[in-house]
């Protein structure tokens, strides 16, 4: 009787599992809002199979999404033209790049521009960089 019941518990639990199933989540964390460009990225990400994390904080920065994937660390940056087009802003921008690299961190940045007017190029950039990091990062 124990071994019937063990196995009617299993099936059971697998009956539940099936039910339970969810597709993925393609909505967007609630306690952050998304600027418009940062939205059409988030999803064009998430369409092709990765998981963006949103305002991800590291080294004192918040990137605007952090993607892991194969070991390599990605800072995917979306720069809208009134926080970054200044000297001053492109110059915090470099320094902060760098401090990223150190602490290893590949760093790719988007501006507004290429985002709304191709997305997926941008995320064609973002599988390249992730191959050309896998490919240095084994040898």
């Amino acid at each position: 009787m124990g071994l019937l019941t063990e196995t009617l518990n299993a099936f059971k639990g697998m009956v539940q599992d099936f039910f339970a199933f969810k597709p993925p989540d393609l909505s967007i964390p609630k306690e952050y809002e998304m600027t418009p460009i940062e939205r059409k990225m988030y999803f064009a990400l998430k369409r092709a199979g990765y998981d963006p994390y949103p305002q991800y904080s590291v080294c004192g920065y918040r990137l605007d999404f952090a993607v892991f994937e194969n070991g390599i660390k990605l800072d995917i940056e979306c720069d809208g033209k009134e926080y970054h087009s200044e000297p001053w802003q492109k110059a915090h921008d470099r320094k902060r790049t760098r401090i990223l690299n150190r602490n290893g961190w590949k760093v790719i940045r988007f501006t507004g521009s290429q985002i709304y007017s191709d997305v997926n190029k941008c995320v064609t950039r973002v599988d390249k960089k992730l191959r050309d990091s896998k490919s240095w990062f084994l040898h």
